[in-house]
């Protein structure tokens, strides 16, 4: 592929192994000068998520290691994004890419992460307005073209599918809204619009957590479902399923086990702990760790949470805990058992999971997931998790301390 006309930078390295990359280099000279922009490319999931990576006006290329280009996203001076694929599959809302394809709003899928094109937001702080969602999400109904001999049925089915692929896109924005990805969680931890802190203890989302991202069945709604013929109901059938839904779970309901290389538990425990300490206040929610001194460095920048450093009177207290040999003993039994918020438990077997564990993560090597709900017996693979490292952990820990500290200040004043 020409790199005429084009500018053309060294390889980006992608979240997906950010910790254990070399440095890459400044790489070729640039071509032509880039231009600004005010889009940027998000991991919304995987063991790494929460990374943003500006665009500038040109291509990009991004990679896991030296010379792997994974794919390449071109910006043109109008703001439209292309993105051609590299060594590995790469699919757009689950359509693998061939060549050089429009990304739009699209969820990029490639190995064990996903990624979005976005805008960039605004250093400027927004108003506030603050936001509430109970998790429901509001089907639309899809108004079904009219029928009539005069129709050709591929211009009905043309019609029907533009409708559906609306409606879709409608429902995925508010599973989205619903369940900041980790991104946003770090932008409302540093910068509160109106998010922050109001999930409160008698609300029904209380202890509820997104935890992967996954492809979920949708069945669309239609006003008359009796005017759409076999052949055309047959072509919605890949529609039929949300892209990089949202895969939650309510701790209060029962304990969450993750299961799998110690490193990725502890991505994903960090991911939850933070969704969960950005949305929900300190006076509602405490969290304290379960954990053997030789292991309890991992957990040390919690320590800065809010939520770690005892709560009010009415906070309901949730528990993580690093290793099940923890539960061996009667005291912490009794702690799992008194967590209003529910728990969540880092295995390394899936022998181990605990009888009183309701849903349960495999994390494989590739670091692709297995999510099992222990009460309904549904299993979900190929999932995505939710993780952070532990510097975004670590900075959003330190932003939720700052704005504790700003609002005592504020009441003093």
């Amino acid at each position: 592929m020409s790199d005429r006309n084009h500018h053309s930078r060294a390889t980006v390295p992608l979240g997906i192994e950010l910790d254990r990359l070399p440095d890459i280099g400044s790489g070729p000279d640039l071509v032509t000068r880039p231009g600004p922009s005010p889009l940027e490319l998000r991991q919304i999931s995987g063991l790494t998520s929460g990374s943003v990576f500006p665009l500038s006006v040109g291509r990009t290329r991004f990679g896991v290691a030296p010379g792997r280009v994974e794919f390449e996203l071109d910006l043109d001076t109008n703001g439209m994004v292309r993105l051609t694929p590299g060594e590995r599959t790469v699919r757009l809302d689950g359509v693998a890419a061939n060549g050089p394809t429009l990304v739009g709003a699209a969820i990029i899928d490639v190995g064990d992460a996903r990624f979005a094109v976005t805008r960039r937001r605004s250093d400027t702080p927004r108003r506030r307005v603050t936001l509430r969602t109970d998790g429901t999400i509001t089907e639309p109904v899809i108004p079904v073209p009219d029928r009539s001999p005069a129709i050709d049925p591929d211009a009905f089915t043309h019609e029907l599918r533009k409708r559906v692929s609306a409606a879709r896109r409608v429902v995925m924005a508010q599973h989205r809204r619903s369940n900041p990805d980790p991104v946003e969680l770090l932008t409302i931890a540093k910068r509160d619009d109106g998010q922050r802190w109001t999930r409160r203890l008698d609300d029904a989302d209380f202890g509820r957590v997104s935890i992967a991202h996954a492809e979920l069945p949708w069945h669309p709604r239609f006003d008359n479902i009796a005017r759409i013929p076999n052949a055309s109901a047959i072509a919605l059938d890949d529609l039929r399923y949300l892209v990089a839904a949202s895969v939650t779970t309510n701790l209060r309901d029962g304990a969450l086990a993750i299961v799998g290389d110690r490193s990725a538990g502890l991505a994903v425990a960090r991911q939850i702990m933070v969704s969960l300490a950005t949305l929900t206040a300190p006076s509602d929610l405490e969290i304290a760790v379960l954990a053997p001194w030789h292991r309890a460095e991992a957990w040390h920048w919690a320590d800065e949470l809010p939520h770690t450093q005892g709560g009010g009177d009415f906070a309901v207290p949730l528990l993580f805990v690093d290793g099940v040999e923890q539960l061996d003993d009667s005291l912490g039994t009794a702690l799992i058992e008194s967590c209003g918020a529910g728990a969540v438990i880092l295995a390394d077997d899936p022998s181990e999971i605990p009888v009183r564990c309701s849903t349960s993560m495999l994390i494989a090597p590739d670091g692709r997931a297995t999510i099992i709900n222990h009460r309904t017996g549904e299993t979900m693979m190929g999932a995505t998790p939710l993780g952070l490292t532990e510097r975004l952990a670590a900075a959003a820990a330190t932003d939720l301390r700052d704005a504790t500290l700003g609002a005592v200040q504020t009441a003093v004043g």
